[in-house]
């Protein structure tokens, strides 16, 4: 950070693959980079409670990233750490107690959701100052361009922004970055199959089948080649996604793959990822239709003891497809 001196330039980006351990390197980024508080924001309510669990020193220091490794040898040396979820309504001693504990921690983490938040009672930015925090690491960065996360970054006054990403881009164009410099580090999929902390690509299966298109507009028929040359990729990307034929070619296709995969991992299982709430609902459907058990979370859901149980039960075998 001596070499990025100006305000301006506070911001930067780190890039890593999912799985290559981006929750430990958050875990040691504030030794030797942080003179305060450090405020940790993740995108969602799920992402929040996976994180926190690497970071509780309150009531699993044992399980925490830092004592795991020996990064830190004594409990008693441990961070504090705090899990922020707001406080209850038109309480003023329920608001001091929420302030007490911010004021008692050196790393916050929470969603974005109760940043800056129409709701007083978990808006962040109307409990603490604007200087309250010296670093914020922001986990999921290419989420970062959304309005929201903006106006926090605009709110706070930190010395030092990192952004951590597996996906240093996004689908409509925004940038995630202000620094030309950017990413500061990269650690790629190859890198990190080398090392040994992830599994190599063993090899990609092409989906059998014709795909056909049909313009919204003029009801039109078109091909893929055709699609290509009268309709932009990203509309082409999302039509075969929500395509229920190519879907469940794809079911199909994953069912016989994971048959294959349990004859040598009787434990092995499925993560599904798909466009939004009312997909999932339908890719789960389309797989228990195909004979595996399926269910889905998501961030949109105001259930989250609902998503920890789905959760749980993915963990522990209840489901072949997540």
């Amino acid at each position: 950070y001596e070499q990025f001196p100006e305000f301006e330039k506070r911001e930067v980006m780190v890039v890593m693959p999912t799985g290559s351990g981006k929750t430990g390197l958050m875990s040691i980024l504030p030794f030797a980079n942080c003179k305060g508080k450090v405020l940790l924001i993740t995108p969602g309510k799920i992402v929040r409670r996976t994180v926190f669990e690497e970071f509780d020193t309150l009531f699993n220091p044992q399980n925490s990233f830092l004592y795991k490794h020996n990064v830190i040898l004594k409990a008693g040396d441990l961070p504090k750490t705090l899990l922020y979820q707001g406080f209850k309504k038109d309480s003023e001693q329920e608001k001091a107690i929420a302030l007490s504990k911010l004021k008692e921690a050196d790393i916050v983490i929470t969603n974005i959701h109760r940043i800056n938040s129409s709701s007083e009672e978990v808006n962040l930015m109307k409990l603490v100052s604007s200087d309250f925090f010296d670093m914020i690491i922001i986990d999921e960065a290419h989420h970062v361009a959304a309005p929201m996360w903006q106006e926090a970054l605009a709110y706070f006054k930190a010395s030092k922004i990192i952004k951590l990403t597996a996906t240093p881009f996004r689908a409509d164009k925004l940038e995630i970055t202000n620094n030309p410099l950017d990413p500061i580090y990269e650690y790629t999929l190859g890198e990190a199959i080398k090392d040994g902390l992830l599994k190599d690509v063993i090899k990609e299966v092409e989906i059998p089948g014709e795909l056909e298109f049909i313009h919204n507009e003029t009801g039109q028929r078109l091909t893929l080649e055709e699609a290509k040359k009268k309709l932009n990729n990203d509309w082409i990307n999302k039509s075969v996604a929500l395509s229920e034929v190519c879907s469940k070619q794809i079911i199909e296709q994953t069912k016989k793959v994971l048959m294959d995969k349990r004859k040598s991992y009787p434990n092995h299982r499925v993560l599904a990822i798909t466009c939004n709430d009312e997909h999932a609902q339908s890719i789960c459907k389309w797989f228990n239709n195909a004979g595996m058990s399926a269910t889905y979370v998501s961030t949109n859901s105001n259930n989250e003891r609902e998503n920890e149980v789905r959760l749980s039960d993915f963990a522990q075998g209840k489901y072949d497809v997540m």
